[in-house]
């Protein structure tokens, strides 16, 4: 990577976008080498304008650019080859007696299926009732126990108490118990880039916006932002960022990490985007 594309990450998406008016998303994917939201006109352009402004040289970044623009192309001239189908040899008969083995076989199949259904119907019906048989009401007995007096003896009924597990007190605690619900939102204060990668699946988006994102909390995120200049909520709480500069985040089982350059690219397989 070129020191003068570092150079314009350094100086941050916000700023570029300020000075060159080239929209936030096109200049975030320009300086992170994501070209797949540009065409060649676009991207070229760009790059010029960028060099111009900034009095630097891109030519590392032009050709990269330009290598994945032509392989675009080659394979889109692949996709459009035209197929010949071959020709069609008209053996009627052997089409005939293929399709006659094949409804042959389905009825075949249909009518073992209904078989077995209704023997497995039978077998359950005869176990409900066997097992019905067997089910007797218990009776809560009461059971008697002698006391004794000094003067007397004589029988008193003594209730006696029963230990028992307590699932079901166990089942009423757990309702009770209170379920947080969980979220993850990014709040711009300002017109924001951002990249967002799903670390499990290796998915990454990037969009630009005004209002709160709101992303699934229970995946790990790699996030890339144009700017510092937002408020991230997890699960309530907020964290404030106030910051020019483009920012980067791990977020993981509802904890966010703020990362350098270099622990962003070691996470995202040596790239900054």
């Amino acid at each position: 990577m070129s020191e003068d594309l570092n150079r314009l990450k350094e100086i941050g998406a916000q700023k570029i976008y300020e000075d060159t008016h080239i929209a936030l998303k096109y200049v975030q994917s320009v300086i992170h080498e994501s070209f797949e939201g540009l065409n060649r006109v676009q991207f070229l352009g760009f790059v010029s304008i960028l060099e111009r402004e900034y009095r630097i040289d891109l030519g590392d970044l032009k050709a990269d650019g330009i290598t994945y623009f032509d392989s675009i192309n080659s394979k889109e001239n692949i996709n459009q080859g035209v197929f010949v189908s071959p020709k069609r040899t008209k053996k009627f008969g052997l089409v005939y007696i293929i399709i006659a083995l094949v409804l042959f076989a389905l009825v075949a199949f249909f009518s073992l299926e209904n078989q077995d259904t209704s023997e497995v119907r039978k077998l359950d019906d005869t176990a409900i009732e066997s097992a019905q048989k067997t089910i007797e009401p218990k009776e809560t007995i009461k059971p008697l126990a002698v006391i004794e007096d000094t003067n007397d003896t004589k029988l008193a009924d003594v209730n006696m108490s029963v230990i028992t597990t307590p699932i079901e007190e166990e089942k009423v605690v757990e309702e009770k118990k209170a379920i947080v619900p969980q979220s993850l939102q990014i709040k711009p204060l300002s017109r924001l880039w951002i990249g967002y990668i799903d670390v499990k699946k290796r998915v990454k988006k990037q969009t630009v916006i005004k209002k709160s994102l709101s992303l699934d909390p229970t995946k790990e995120w790699l996030l890339s932002l144009g700017h510092g200049n937002v408020e991230i909520e997890i699960n309530g709480k907020v964290q404030k960022f106030h910051s020019t500069q483009s920012v980067r985040f791990i977020y993981k089982d509802g904890k966010l990490r703020q990362l350098s350059i270099d622990e962003f690219k070691k996470l995202n397989k040596g790239r900054l985007w």
